[in-house]
């Protein structure tokens, strides 16, 4: 059922989606990033994060799957955030879970629990896209508004051994780790308990772990770590196109 529904959203946004670096850490010692590089691996971008505590963004998009590859990577999966991650030091209570689910039909919906207890959700449509960013097309999925289109849109650093991922978001012309985490095939259970007026798994099409009921990212690893989305076919090198 899961490639047909991957099939599915490769065929229905294939009109929205056009077609579709270097080793060193970005960053000194003091936090200074060097322009010229960016990380091509969650593991640097996780380096980098705890290098500068959360409070450096970067300047371009970092990211290793095409646009082509994103219903493939994203239809009919989850992401398993961080939020309130303690290198940051922001975010109460810290490492409480958030949910992303990516539909296949293109449904995009998002489950966190604000800094003052109360859950917020958040539903739209997401596209994948080639946008000008740079010197080239970066590219990107869309999560906006239909009416409001483009505005920041989401850049997946993927890894493709381990199923750990990271979402950038772009704002005041750097761009931030907006979600850190991990894709798995099945919803949390702890996703309703974080966010009660989430949609039901059976109305979405996907599974349940119902091992993971932790609302701390932590906990709920080591309750399970979920079946992890694992393509390390679709991580690519660069995968931005050069525009003259």
């Amino acid at each position: 059922m899961k490639s047909k529904r991957t099939a599915t959203l490769a065929a229905g946004l294939a009109i929205a989606a056009l077609a579709g670096c270097v080793k060193d850490l970005p960053g000194t010692p003091e936090g200074d990033y060097d322009p010229d590089s960016l990380p091509e691996t969650v593991a640097e971008a996780k380096a980098f994060i705890a290098r500068t505590r959360g409070r450096q963004g970067l300047p371009d998009a970092p990211g290793n799957v095409r646009a082509e590859d994103y219903a493939a990577l994203l239809g009919d999966t989850v992401m398993v955030t961080n939020n309130g991650r303690p290198e940051t030091g922001y975010g109460l209570p810290l490492n409480r879970i958030g949910v992303i689910f990516t539909g296949a039909d293109g449904r995009y919906v998002w489950c966190k629990m604000r800094d003052n207890g109360e859950p917020y959700v958040k539903e739209r449509r997401w596209v994948p896209e080639m946008r000008r960013l740079g010197p080239g097309l970066t590219p990107i999925f869309d999560p906006s508004p239909e009416d409001t289109r483009p505005i920041n849109g989401l850049s997946p650093l993927y890894d493709g051994a381990t199923g750990e991922a990271i979402f950038y978001t772009p704002n005041d012309g750097v761009w931030w780790d907006w979600d850190v985490g991990h894709l798995q095939e099945r919803l949390p259970a702890a996703t309703w308990t974080l966010c009660p007026d989430f949609p039901s798994a059976e109305e979405l099409g996907v599974g349940v772990n119902a091992r993971q009921t932790a609302t701390t990212y932590p906990e709920l690893v080591a309750q399970d770590p979920g079946r992890r989305i694992l393509r390390p076919d679709l991580v690519t090198h660069n995968p931005v196109e050069p525009v003259e």
